[in-house]
Formats: structure tokens, C-alpha cells, sequence
């Protein structure tokens, strides 16, 4: 099916390598989406050990059937053959090092990154451009809605630069190594995190000053803001992360609750308009 059609590692050694160089390590439950026929799965499998754990995620019937022949000896290693978007992540701490299907990719970083579970760090192959809607200003690329969204939770950098003849079939995009590592303070308080999404989400169709801007603040703070901030006549993913978790903050404090309650399910609508969006641009193709 083209919907879980996926670009796979053909180099155990390089996956050896990427995988020795992440933080992976004995003990750690890790999980492998889209895990294919196991050239991910087996090199996990080497760095957790006997006390570790590997889940290895995977559709399609007959990969399942090959991983099943593969790990058989191995119970450390669950097999799970699920639809990623409907598999339910561990609550416990994980982590993940996977080749996912790139077609899929906003679907699982936003289970991964903004859904209540267990994710640490990431080691994600994904094509350059989705890398870099992620990382944003931290991989000194102008931000995006979603890297302005992630970025008060997590790290992210470059690990590796892939070349087309490491996957089959080979890829026509430049693909990437991402590494995405949860921080250990977060620059809002987690039990904020919905309120910060719905807040962004709310405001990421208006330029700063516009209206839905001025539906949650005063023109006196308005001003205030532009000249304390350094916030910017321009949309909110031209804003600093700084000066918009500075604006977040101000809500929080200062915005009466009639107000507040305009940004509810922002975040909801948001991701249901996207994903409504992608769906009528994959039905015109």
C-alpha cells in the first residue's frame, strides 16, 4: 500500500555505528517504528542486552512474519504488528531509534512529542526538510509553527547526513539522522504543556498585533510586549521561542479567563485542519 510505503537501510555497519553513537543503552526499552525485516531491530537488540527491551512496530504481514522468525529466540524483543498511528505508547520512560515512514512522519512525531507517554530521546531517519520544521532556530533553520511548539520540551540536532545509495528504493529527498532529546528542565512547566499548544495554536494564523492577538491582550500590553519581548510585527513562526514563551507567560498571568477559554481545543482544530488539509492534497495527486 503506497499509505505505509517506506525507504529502507541496507548497511548493517553504518546502522551499527549510528546506533553505537546514540544513548542507547544496556536496560533501555527502546522502540523501533516501521521496523521492517529487522536491520534496526537487531543492532537495538545488541546495545540493551538481556536486561533491555525492544519493541519493534510493523504493519505490514510479511515483515511481521520475518521479524517473528528473526527474534524467536529472543524474548526481549516484542513484536507488535500495529498501525503506529493507532499503537499506544509506553507510559514508562523509552527511547527510539527508527527508520519511519516518511509519509507518516507528522503523525508520529506529534504522537511522540505532544501526546502524554514515556519519550525521552529520538534517533529518527527522516527526509531533511521534516528535520527541519522540527528543529527550527536549533538547527539554525528559521522556525516553524511545530518547532516553536517543541522546542520549550526538547533538544534537537543533526546526527547523521544519509546518501541516497544507503536506502532501497533510493530516495529523491535528502534524508537525515534527527536527534531529539526531551529536556530535563523544560523551559514551560509540563503540566502547562496543553495550554502552550492550544496558546500558539490559537495565534499561528494572525501576525503579531492582529486580531487574535488582540482578543487575549490589551493594546498596553501589546506595546509592552513588542518592546520587552522583542516580539515582532510578522506571523509566530517568525518569533524567537524566548519572546513567545515571555507572551505565553504574560497569558498565564494576566489575561482574565473569558479570554483564556478562546484558546481551548486550538491545538485540537489545529491538527484537524492539517490533517484535513493533507488528506485533500494526497486525493488531488
Amino acid at each position: 500500500m503506497v499509505e505505509y510505503s517506506q525507504n529502507f537501510l541496507l548497511d548493517r555497519n553504518l546502522v551499527r555505528k549510528l546506533i553505537n553513537k546514540s544513548d542507547i543503552s544496556e536496560g533501555d526499552l527502546v522502540l523501533d517504528i516501521g521496523a521492517g525485516e529487522g536491520i534496526i531491530t537487531r543492532e537495538i537488540l545488541r546495545k540493551v542486552g538481556e536486561n533491555g527491551k525492544v519493541i519493534a512496530v510493523e504493519i505490514d504481514r510479511d515483515a511481521v512474519s520475518i521479524l517473528e522468525d528473526l527474534f524467536s529466540d529472543y524474548p526481549q524483543v516484542d513484536i507488535t504488528k500495529e498501525d503506529i498511528k493507532n499503537y499506544q505508547l509506553p507510559q514508562e520512560k523509552f527511547k527510539v531509534f527508527s527508520n519511519i515512514p516518511f509519509n507518516l512522519t507528522s503523525e508520529i512525531m506529534n504522537k511522540l512529542l505532544f501526546t502524554q507517554n514515556g519519550f525521552t530521546t529520538g534517533n529518527i531517519v527522516m527526509q531533511k526538510e521534516a528535520a527541519f520544521m522540527y528543529g527550527g532556530d536549533q538547527i539554525r533553520e528559521p522556525n516553524t509553527l511545530k518547532s516553536i511548539q517543541a522546542n520549550p520540551f526538547y533538544e534537537f540536532s543533526l546526527a547523521y547526513h544519509f546518501h541516497p545509495a544507503d536506502f532501497i528504493p533510493q530516495p529523491r529527498v535528502d534524508i537525515v539522522l534527527l536527534n531529539i532529546r526531551k529536556r530535563l528542565h523544560p523551559l514551560i512547566p509540563e503540566n502547562q504543556k496543553v495550554d502552550y499548544l492550544n496558546f500558539t495554536s490559537f495565534l499561528a494564523q494572525d501576525r503579531y498585533s492582529e486580531g487574535r492577538w488582540r482578543k487575549l491582550f490589551t493594546k498596553k500590553q501589546l506595546d509592552f510586549m513588542r518592546k520587552s519581548y522583542g516580539l515582532m510585527d510578522k506571523g509566530i513562526s517568525s518569533q524567537q521561542t524566548t519572546s513567545l514563551i515571555k507572551a505565553f507567560n504574560s497569558f498565564v498571568s494576566y489575561t482574565p479567563l473569558p479570554q483564556k477559554e478562546l484558546v481551548t481545543d486550538a491545538y485540537m482544530r489545529h491538527k484537524q485542519q492539517a490533517s484535513k488539509l493533507q488528506k485533500q492534497t494526497i486525493t488531488s495527486v
